[in-house]
């Protein structure tokens, strides 16, 4: 069709949730259009393949809207059990796990107990890094907050 003068449409779907992908499949595309120009003997003047792009997801290119959401998760994952590990790992090297043992404390008791308080470390921290995700990134809170609520409780405990 481009030989003979008429118009020929192309459509390409990238996916921005990664930007930088996103970019790279554009700018191929671009060169892939360049590329079939000048093997076709298209001529140069204007370029006969005109990529118009429509942006339907991240039209801001933003990010943020990704990666902060994704850090929430992994803090609220990651920290609490890491910090009661090596509050564990602490006591038995300073000794005083073996007062634990010879307390009248059961196992259950002071593993429910470091869990208790580890639980309320990991559940402020994640309560601190969404509304630092809100300050800091402009990320926006959409849904129901108590349900987030509950389910961060879930998560957290979960760790």
């Amino acid at each position: 069709n481009l030989k003979e003068g008429k118009h020929a449409d192309v459509q390409l779907l990238i996916d921005a949730t990664d930007v930088n992908n996103a970019r790279v499949i554009k700018n191929g595309f671009f060169a892939l259009t360049q590329a079939y120009e000048v093997k076709e003997g298209l001529p140069h003047v204007t370029p006969q393949v005109v990529p118009h792009l429509r942006l339907w997801f991240n039209p801001g290119r933003k990010e943020s809207l990704h990666i902060v959401p994704g850090a929430i998760a992994l803090v609220t994952w990651i920290f609490p059990a890491l910090l009661s590990a090596f509050a564990m790992v602490r006591e038995k090297e300073q000794g005083t796990i073996l007062q634990l043992y010879a307390s009248s404390i059961t196992a259950f008791e002071l593993i429910l107990g470091k869990a208790i308080a580890y639980f309320c470390v990991g559940f402020a921290e994640s309560m601190l890094v969404v509304a630092e995700g809100m300050a800091v990134f402009g990320i926006t809170f959409v849904g129901n907050p108590f349900a987030f609520l509950f389910c961060t409780v879930l998560y957290v405990a979960s760790g």
